[in-house]
């Protein structure tokens, strides 16, 4: 709806406006996004249990996360990575899937922008609910909406689109977080282009803390069989997301980096420094973004360099914090496995004459070359620099530079 005071527009509050009250005409910044076109995104990692499967379905470009009638069967999917929140900024995430059918609470399902500790996410268990997850107490509680409850438009037919929702097709599930700790988020459902909010849970003036501990978070689809009275089998179809920073993003200064001196091995993948997560801090937003190599030594050769995430390295130094006591442990040496790695950069240097020869790599940045982790297992990626002889073993030094977000 718009107004005129004192021959000024002012509109009120619609999906037009973003989180903070300001009209969606500026450039989004693409956080992370999935479509996964030809295999299950390797973004994501997967967890069963009990007879839970996950299967790519190859002319859908989607996932089946699939459970069985067995009490706990179990079948899950969530980013590798946290995605970051900057204060000031509108949070927008948006989720496609299709839910199994309404299973009188011996079925759950979940999709939203959520851990295990905090977050919003669309559950349909007993009912369709919107939920709140927050760990500011010190233990998880939830606030769950019931449809019937929700503060905005009910999608039952009665409400200001006239729409009523069929959860067992195809849905677009969104919302937008004003956080700085306070604020307010809404939630919704994209249906025909239209933006309608379903409900807003509001917290300034209301709560006496942060609503959740943070707002830099995963992505996450599950369903979960919670008796054996649950259909033989159910799917909750995994489609695309995607997370985006309204009005861009800043990022923030400063670097940290490790150094050492490397030699080379023909026709072998040899590390030279490697990264993970703390495991204390296995939610930490850490970015690898500069990469500088220098052949040094007399004579010629030549050499690929790569940066490997994921990496399967062993036999290296003791992993160690840096002096800066930030959110990463370096380890350097050891020997590599690349099968089940994948490059996120590379390339090639040549030494010629005994000439120093340089590259430096900056600004990887998105979240391909953010350090990742495997939520269900509690473990860190680990990203490794390492470099590959193709003639002759020059040696020389390299240097890894990563930004800690938070």
């Amino acid at each position: 709806m718009v107004y005129l005071f004192n021959n000024q527009v002012s509109l009120a509050q619609t999906p037009q406006l973003d989180a903070f009250g300001r009209l969606r005409v500026s450039q989004p910044q693409t956080l992370f996004d999935s479509q996964q076109r030809f295999g299950l995104d390797r973004s994501f990692v997967s967890n069963t249990a009990s007879g839970g499967t996950i299967t790519y379905i190859p002319t859908q470009s989607s996932a089946n996360l699939t459970v069985v009638n067995t009490t706990g069967s179990y079948a899950a999917r969530e980013t590798r990575y946290i995605f970051k929140y900057q204060p000031g900024k509108s949070q927008l995430a948006l989720f496609s899937f299709v839910m199994a059918p309404l299973s009188s609470g011996n079925l759950r399902q979940l999709v939203g922008y959520y851990g295990s500790d905090n977050g919003y996410f669309l559950q349909l268990s007993d009912q369709l609910y919107i939920c709140e997850r927050s760990n500011v107490s010190g233990t998880v509680t939830h606030s769950n909406v019931a449809q019937s409850s929700w503060n905005g438009d009910t999608l039952l037919g009665t409400g200001a689109s006239g729409y009523t929702l069929d959860i067992t097709k195809s849905q677009l599930f969104f919302m937008d977080i004003e956080w700085l700790g306070v604020g307010s988020v809404r939630t919704g459902f994209v249906i025909n282009g239209q933006f309608i909010v379903a409900h807003t849970f509001h917290h300034s003036n209301l709560v006496s803390r942060a609503y959740i501990t943070t707002a830099c978070l995963p992505v996450r689809y599950e369903i979960q069989a919670l008796s054996a009275s649950a259909p033989a089998t159910s799917n909750l179809t995994q489609i695309c997301c995607t997370v985006v920073s309204e009005a861009g993003y800043n990022e923030p200064l400063g670097l940290f980096s490790n150094a050492v001196a490397l030699t080379t091995t023909l026709n072998t993948w040899v590390p030279t420094i490697s990264l993970r997560l703390d495991p204390t801090r296995l939610d930490a937003i850490s970015l690898v973004r500069q990469v500088d190599i220098a052949l040094t030594s007399a004579g010629s050769g030549t050499i690929q360099w790569a940066l490997w995430s994921s990496s399967n390295v062993s036999g290296g130094s003791s992993w160690t914090s840096p002096p800066q006591n930030g959110s990463i442990q370096v380890s350097t040496g050891g020997t590599m496995n690349v099968a089940s790695s994948w490059q996120v950069a590379s390339g090639l240097l040549t030494l010629s004459g005994g000439n120093t020869v340089a590259s430096t790599l900056v600004e990887l940045g998105n979240y391909t070359s953010q350090i990742g982790r495997d939520s269900f297992a509690k473990v860190s990626d680990v990203m490794t620099l390492a470099v590959y002889s193709l003639a002759n073993t020059p040696s020389g030094y390299a240097l890894i530079s990563w930004q800690e977000i938070l």
